[in-house]
């Protein structure tokens, strides 16, 4: 975990990563809940703040990652 500089819970269930580690320091990476039809939890991640290559393959926007729990 170092990497991660905090871990913000905001409303909704949104969780914000804010990471420490060069050349993203200080740069976010968003975590949001939602309902699928199942009724099954569904996370969503991304970022308006950092460039695709250096985000998990789920998180890149041409993607859309989720993950079902």
């Amino acid at each position: 975990w170092n990497s991660i500089a905090s871990v913000r819970v905001k409303e909704q269930g949104i969780v914000e990563l804010v990471l420490d580690v060069e050349p993203l320091a200080g740069k976010s990476i968003v975590i949001v809940p939602s309902i699928d039809d199942r009724g099954k939890i569904v996370w969503s991640c991304m970022s308006l703040e950092i460039k695709d290559k250096y985000l998990p393959a789920e998180c890149r926007s041409a993607k859309k990652g989720q993950v079902q729990q």
